[in-house]
């Protein structure tokens, strides 16, 4: 997976490159393949690129939109990338090229916060929208693709891993209380929100997030207990549904510029996917 990071100052003052540096450099493992960084006013945003897709061999993140005024760092692998390029008027000569993160760009454009609505796969990004001065993130409703941050008086600070947020000078103090209850815990323990470091915080699976000078806003995009419920005529009706979408689950994790290798466990989700 690739790896994000910024910072936000929302008291104004500006941020450049170096601002981010130590995010950087505590995130370097994961640039193989470029990193780079942009600023603009009280905002900075870096990138550590892995290509994994043939359209991410054609990436530079971050992309900036000049006539939108928006940017966007993402760790993204979008499943619904015909549906967009459909809904959002792609030309047909762009399509086989353009990244997954372009993609999102464009979805921010036409649908604004309401853009995870429209999104299937694994994804967490940070767009800045010059225009409306703020910082909207988002993470898949699995939470595949990480991200953590950290928030004070003065500044947002953000990335893929902990390690990056720490490398930001955030403070090391642990929460104690809920090391305490994962320590205790006879199963494997989790918070929503919390991280076993106090003053670092996790965006939470299928959720979205503003952050302005003022605060910031947090919301659920996606819930599944208020998905409609499914009603067929039989139990064969279900097993081929099921075949249709596990086919189609393959064939987009199928999407790679690499061989591509599948783990058989000798169970029966390993063999139904090899």
């Amino acid at each position: 997976m690739t790896a994000i990071a910024g910072i936000y100052h929302r008291t104004g003052q500006p941020a450049d490159s170096q601002t981010v540096a130590p995010m950087m450099h505590a995130l370097r493992e994961y640039g193989r393949d470029g990193s780079r960084v942009w600023s603009e006013s009280s905002i900075v945003l870096g990138q550590h690129s892995l290509h994994v897709t043939p359209q991410s061999l054609h990436e530079v993140l971050p992309l900036h939109n000049t006539k939108s005024q928006c940017c966007i760092v993402a760790d993204v692998r979008l499943d619904n990338r015909d549906d967009l390029c459909e809904i959002l008027s792609v030309d047909a000569s762009d399509r086989a090229d353009m990244p997954d993160s372009e993609l999102i760009l464009r979805a921010y454009e036409k649908w604004g916060v309401d853009c995870p609505d429209h999104l299937l796969g694994d994804f967490a990004f940070a767009i800045w929208d010059g225009r409306k001065q703020h910082l909207f993130c988002a993470r898949d409703i699995m939470g595949v693709r990480p991200f953590f941050y950290h928030q004070d008086a003065r500044q947002f600070t953000f990335a893929s891993y902990i390690l990056g947020v720490r490398a930001a000078g955030v403070s090391d103090e642990l929460d104690l209380e809920l090391l305490s209850a994962s320590l205790r815990a006879t199963s494997n323990y989790s918070h929503g929100e919390r991280t076993l470091f106090a003053g670092i915080r996790k965006l939470q699976r299928a959720h979205s997030m503003v952050v302005t000078a003022d605060g910031i806003k947090t919301w659920a995009y996606w819930d599944p207990d208020k998905l409609p419920d499914m009603t067929m005529a039989s139990d064969e009706a279900y097993a081929e549904h099921l075949a249709d979408l596990l086919q189609q689950s393959v064939e987009a994790r199928m999407r790679s510029a690499f061989p591509v290798g599948a783990h058989l466990s000798g169970g029966l989700d390993s063999s139904a996917i090899t």
